[in-house]
C-alpha cells in the first residue's frame, strides 16, 4: 500500500542522494542529511524571514520541514562573517560535527556541496536574492564556494 506522502518523501530522498554523491559518499545518506540540516539551519540565520520563505517555497516539501524544524523566528541575531557561519554550522551539527567536518576546509567543501545541490533545485534568481542579502564578508565567502574558488 502506497502512502499519501510517498511522493514528497521520494523528492526529499532524491535531494539527499544528490548531496551524498556531491559529498563523494553515495552510500552515506545519514551524513548528507546532517550536513544538509545544519547548513540550512545556519543559512536561515543569515536571511530575513521573508527571504527564507521565498527560498523554501522552491524546495521539496520534506526539505522545507528540515529548514523550519526548531526555527525561532523571533531570534534576530544574524550571522555576518564566514567564521560565524562555521561556528554556527558546527554547533548546529552537534555531536557528529567532529566526524562530519574534520576541519574548516572540509566544512567549506561540504557547504559548497550543499550550495551546488540547492542551486539545482532553486531558481538562479532566488539564489541571487539570497546572496544579495548577505553581509559583504559572508557574501564573498559563499560566492567563492559556489564558484569552487576556495
Amino acid at each position: 500500500m502506497s502512502g499519501y506522502f510517498d511522493h514528497y518523501s521520494a523528492k526529499g530522498n532524491h535531494l539527499l542522494s544528490e548531496l551524498a554523491a556531491e559529498l563523494g559518499e553515495r552510500d552515506n545518506i545519514p551524513r548528507a542529511a546532517r550536513v544538509l540540516r545544519c547548513t540550512l539551519h545556519t543559512l536561515r540565520r543569515c536571511l530575513s524571514i521573508e527571504e527564507s520563505l521565498h527560498f523554501i517555497s522552491q524546495l521539496p516539501l520534506i526539505i522545507k520541514g528540515v529548514y523550519v524544524d526548531g526555527w525561532k523566528v523571533s531570534h534576530k541575531e544574524r550571522i555576518k562573517t564566514w567564521d560565524e557561519f562555521l561556528l554556527d554550522l558546527f554547533d548546529a551539527d552537534g555531536a557528529p560535527a567532529g566526524s562530519d567536518f574534520e576541519d574548516r576546509e572540509s566544512a567549506a567543501i561540504a557547504v559548497a556541496a550543499v550550495l551546488r545541490v540547492l542551486m539545482a533545485h532553486v531558481s538562479a534568481g532566488e539564489m541571487s536574492d539570497i546572496i544579495a542579502q548577505l553581509p559583504a564578508q559572508l557574501k564573498s565567502a559563499l560566492l567563492a564556494l559556489m564558484t569552487n574558488d576556495f
